[in-house]
C-alpha cells in the first residue's frame, strides 16, 4: 500500500498538525471552508477559498475551492463528475471562515473510492478511536471506517445519507418544455416516412404544403429534419429536468428563439396557418425566456 493509500485507508493516526504552517507559505489569502450537505447535514469536505473561489462559487452556483496544495482554482466535480450544486454561503460571526451548503449531483464527494469503487459521500468516513495506554496518561488513537466494504451504504446511512438528484426546479419549465414536442415530434417523424398525409394537417398548413412534404423528397427531408432537432431538443430539456447545466440550458433558450423565428417566417411567407404560425412562436419564446429565468439561479 502506498504512501497516500496509507494516509487515506490506514488505520494509523497521522494527522499533518502543521497544514496551517503550509498554507501560510504559500502566501494565498483565504479562509477555511465546510461544505456540507443540505438535506442530511453531513459535512462533506473541509478545505480552503480566496475572493476569487468565492466570486466563482456564487456565480457558477455550485461549489468552487482554491486548492493550496496545487496553488489553484478547484471547481469540485469538473474531473471527476462529483459537481456539488450550491444552496446557500453561510460566513461565520467574525467573518474568517465559510459553510457552503450543497446537494450533490451524484452521490459522491470525496476524491477517494469505497469497496465498490465509487466516490465516497463524505471525507469523513473514518471514527477516531481512544483506548488508554498502560503506564501513561497519554491515549492511543487509532481510525476505524465507518463504512463496511461489504455494504458501503447501509452501516453509514444514518449519518452520511445521500441526497437525491435535484431537479431544475420545484414546477420544472424543462418537463413543460419536453411534453409537447416530445410527443408530437416522433409522430411527425413516423408520418414522414411513411409518406402519409395527417387527417388535420388542413388546420395547421396548407394542402399544398402536406402533400409536398408527402410527396417531394427534398421538403419531406428538410420537415423530417426539423421535426428531428424538435425531438433532440425535447429530450435535453428532459435531461436538464434531472440535471441543472448552465451550458445546456442557454443551448436550449437560444433553440427556441430560433425555432420561434422560423415558424413566424413560415407563417409570413403563407407555409404555415396561424394556429401554429402564431401560437408556436409564442410559446417558443415564452420557454427561451423562462430557460434564461433558470440560468439566473443557477
Amino acid at each position: 500500500m502506498g504512501g497516500g493509500k496509507v494516509l487515506e485507508e490506514g488505520h494509523t493516526v497521522t494527522l499533518d498538525w502543521s497544514k496551517l504552517d503550509k498554507v501560510a507559505s504559500k502566501q494565498c489569502n483565504v479562509v477555511p471552508v465546510i461544505v456540507q450537505d443540505t438535506k442530511s447535514g453531513a459535512v462533506l469536505i473541509a478545505a480552503y477559498a480566496n475572493e476569487k473561489a468565492l466570486q466563482e462559487t456564487l456565480k457558477q452556483r455550485v461549489c468552487v475551492l482554491w486548492s493550496t496544495s496545487r496553488n489553484e482554482l478547484w471547481v469540485k466535480g469538473a474531473t471527476s463528475g462529483d459537481t456539488l450544486d450550491l444552496d446557500d454561503v453561510l460566513i461565520n460571526c467574525e467573518q474568517n471562515s465559510l459553510l457552503y451548503k450543497v446537494t450533490p449531483r451524484r452521490t459522491g464527494a470525496c476524491h477517494t473510492k469505497d469497496a465498490s469503487g465509487e466516490s465516497r459521500f463524505s471525507c469523513y468516513y473514518r471514527r477516531v478511536i481512544a483506548k488508554s495506554r498502560e503506564n501513561s496518561k497519554d491515549l492511543s488513537l487509532s481510525l476505524s471506517h465507518m463504512i463496511s466494504p461489504a455494504r458501503p451504504r447501509d452501516k453509514a446511512c444514518v449519518l452520511i445519507k445521500p441526497a437525491p438528484a435535484k431537479a431544475a426546479s420545484n414546477v420544472s419549465v424543462f418537463l413543460a418544455a419536453f411534453l409537447p414536442w416530445g410527443i408530437l415530434a416522433p409522430l411527425n417523424i413516423l408520418k414522414l416516412q411513411l409518406n402519409k398525409v395527417s387527417p388535420g394537417a388542413h388546420l395547421w398548413v396548407p394542402s399544398e404544403t402536406e402533400q409536398c412534404q408527402a410527396a417531394c423528397g427534398i421538403a419531406r427531408m428538410w420537415a423530417t429534419l426539423f421535426w428531428s432537432m424538435q425531438f433532440a431538443n425535447a429530450v435535453a430539456s428532459l435531461y436538464l429536468h434531472y440535471h441543472r447545466e448552465r451550458g445546456l440550458t442557454l443551448l436550449g433558450a437560444a433553440h427556441k428563439l430560433i425555432v420561434g423565428t422560423t415558424l413566424l417566417k413560415a407563417y409570413l411567407g403563407g407555409v404555415i396557418y396561424w394556429p401554429i404560425g402564431l401560437a408556436g412562436p409564442a410559446i417558443e419564446w415564452m420557454f427561451a425566456l423562462l430557460f434564461l429565468n433558470e440560468v439566473r439561479g443557477m
